[in-house]
């Protein structure tokens, strides 16, 4: 049996089973996944287009992030990617 846990503003309800336990949730097999219309991880990755580009920094600027991107566990590379993606999308 499920109980309601709350209301979407597009009119679906959401579920969750009364005995769920995150702890104990059950991994999804390839073909569940694409009942659900889950996308397997490389045709994600496949949508994303990058460019490689040269590109002169300061070294004081490759210095922070590099340090930021060590404290995250992450390339710097990755970590600059996203502080211009996300930069683009907010200017356009």
């Amino acid at each position: 049996m499920h109980k309601k846990t709350k209301k979407i503003n597009d009119g679906f309800e959401d579920f969750i089973p009364d005995d769920y336990d995150p702890f104990k949730a059950k991994t999804l097999t390839r073909a569940e996944e694409l009942t659900l219309g889950i996308p397997a991880p490389g045709e994600i990755a496949r949508q994303i287009r990058l460019q490689r580009v040269t590109l002169n920094l300061e070294a004081a600027s490759v210095r922070f992030f590099k340090q930021q991107a060590a404290q995250c566990d992450i390339p710097y590379q990755t970590l600059l990617r996203e502080v211009l993606n996300r930069y683009v999308a907010r200017a356009a």
